[in-house]
This record gives structure tokens, sequence and C-alpha cells, in this order.
């Protein structure tokens, strides 16, 4: 109702409607009347130094995103004609900017958002935390950006303490990512096509998302609840997780491998028979080598927790480990991983 801005980005902050990025005022910030979103006074704007990508509206401050920076809006009042505005504007707050304001999502007092170099927490006042660098995917994470353009989109949203974010490049899956928002882990989903999300609560909390490249709504929730139910997902295929570590060890001191041992529990759905695949790598641009089940390296379903010991006999400074799984089970979890390792003889180090 009454006569907005056509604003691309749209936003509430305190009891205010915010829309932003007119065609004739790309980098202007428009308010509506307080508590009366079909007010507008057309000269209640901020301009901004460079034009808006996206809005992220947080306890005390409105996050107005641009390309390669972000403004910062404080205050309650915006500027009428003939009023006086507390508002206080930092344009820049951090020179960190948003690409796509799909990607944009707020969680508590922070908010979220990519770009090219990186996926973003900030509480609007300290310069933003790169998630990717934290989980050790910002090499990955900039590689896999390396040709983004106009027709790539990169759509995120929260579900608990997660942040969800799906890359596509038009209808052509690129990659998705789930951020833990309490730690510095990140999860890879293979076939998350999506445009957009949406949160819901009706039973319970769920987290929805537009496919892409076919006619559908996607639920995710069940992604985080496994179950012999979801045992596969809408596609028919096998959800079958893949649990790849950091290199251990921490230091250039020659050792000898002589084991894993691997806590784990996975149940059978049905009769689908699943196992896990253990594989290893000696450094971090090697090829996994897959470990045979004579050593222990393909682990059998559970009926209940178990501990089961892997042979590796490989001298070297550090390790890693691949943990794969096939065929589908109700529930799998890896609870801890630990090793057996000494370091070398002085008089074996030749």
């Amino acid at each position: 109702g009454g006569s907005p801005p056509a604003g691309k980005f749209a936003s509430v902050y305190k009891d205010r409607v915010i829309l932003a990025a007119t065609s004739s005022s790309a980098n202007a910030v428009f308010f509506s009347g307080a508590g009366t979103p079909e007010s507008w006074d057309l000269n209640s704007y901020i301009k901004t130094r460079r034009e808006v990508k996206g809005l992220a509206a947080l306890p005390n401050s409105l996050m107005v995103f641009q390309s390669d920076s972000t403004a910062r809006i404080r205050g309650s009042v915006p500027p009428y004609q003939g009023s006086n505005s507390d508002m206080i504007v930092d344009d820049p707050i951090f020179n960190v900017g948003c690409s796509d304001a799909r990607s944009i999502a707020v969680i508590g007092s922070y908010a979220l958002f990519a770009n090219p170099l990186g996926v973003w927490r900030t509480n609007g006042t300290n310069i933003p935390e790169n998630l990717t660098e934290a989980a050790g995917l910002s090499r990955y994470w900039v590689d896999l950006l390396a040709s983004y353009s106009s027709s790539w989109t990169l759509a995120g949203s929260t579900f608990r303490n997660f942040y969800v974010i799906s890359v596509m490049n038009g209808s052509s899956f690129v990659d998705a990512l789930v951020f833990d928002m309490r730690s510095p882990v990140a999860y890879r989903l293979s076939n998350v096509k999506a445009a957009m999300f949406a949160s819901g609560v009706v039973i319970g909390e769920e987290l929805y998302a537009a496919h892409r490249s076919s006619s559908r709504v996607l639920s995710l929730s069940s992604i985080f609840s496994p179950a012999a139910g979801v045992k596969a997902d809408a596609d028919g295929a096998a959800v079958t997780p893949v649990l790849e570590t950091m290199m251990f060890g921490g230091d250039s001191t020659p050792k000898t491998w002589r084991s894993v041992m691997i806590d784990y529990d996975m149940r059978d759905a049905a009769s689908d028979n699943p196992t896990l695949q253990v594989s290893y790598i000696a450094k971090p641009e090697d090829a996994y080598t897959a470990v045979s089940s004579g050593y222990g390296g393909v682990l059998a379903e559970t009926t209940t927790y178990g501990r089961s010991r892997v042979e590796i006999r490989v001298p070297s400074s550090m390790l890693g480990l691949k943990i794969q799984q096939s065929n589908a089970s109700s529930d799998t979890r890896v609870y801890a991983v630990e090793a057996d390792v000494h370091s070398r003889e002085g008089s074996r180090l030749q």
C-alpha cells in the first residue's frame, strides 16, 4: 500500500520497513513511517557511497552491503524534511562486501553473507570472521568461485545452529556447504540445487529450498535427523556420507603410524549392508590409499556402539583419513578416531 519506492531489497529495522536500491538511486536506503509500512516520505533516505547489494537488520544496526564493502546505519529516527535524525552512518564499517543478497541470513545478533573470497559472519561491530578460512576451506572456496559471474547464485539460510549455502551457475550445480556456527566445521551436500531458502515452523522447525533445475520445493530438516525413513534422498539415491579429517601429526618429526582405532555405530535400515571404507594420505597433496579388508580397512554394520582397529603401517610425519560409506544406513555415527603412533628411532631415519 501507499507509494513505496521500487527498491530491489527489503528488510525491517526497528519499527520501519526498509527498501533499498531503486533503478534511479541504486545507492539509496529508504525508510517507511514508524510502525506504518504504507506511509512513505521519499525524502526519508540515506545514500551510501556505492550501490546497495543487500540488507541485514541486526538488533542495533542496519548492515548495508555493497560489492566490496559494507556500511552500517545506527539509530532509530531517519532523516525527514524538517526533522532531526539520530541516525549515524559508518560507510564503510569494513571493506568486505556481499556478492549476492540471496546469501544474507541473520542468526541472533550475527549476519552471514558470502562473496567469492569466503562465507562471512559479523555482529556489525568487529571485522567479519571468514568461516571458510576457520573451517580450513579458504583455498577450496576461492578456487570453487574462480569463474564467478553474474549467472551464478549464492543462496543461503540458517537452520538451528547451521548456515546452509548452495552455489549454482545458472541451473548447473557447483556445490553446497553447511557451516556449524558452534565450531569451525563445514559439511558438503552433493545435490542441494537451491535458488533460495525459506524457514518455516509448523510442527517443528523446517528449512525449505527452491530447487533450481526442477519444479520442486525441498525439505531439508531430515538431513539433521538421520532415520531409516530418509535413508535415501528425494531422488531415490542412498545417503552415503564421507568424512575427511585434517592432517594429524602437527610437526615434521618422523613417525610410524601403526594403526588407527575408529569408534563408530552404523545401523542397517533393512538389508542394505552398509560398509565404511577407510583410506589415508601421508601428504596433503597425495591421493588417498584405501586400506584393504584384510587389514581392517572395511568396517561392517553394527548393532551397537563398536570399536575397530585399522592397520596402517605407514612411516610419515603426518596422516589424514577418509571414511566413506557405501550403501544406505538408518544412522551412521563416528565418535572418535585414535592412532597407535610413535616417533621413529634415530637409527631408522636413514
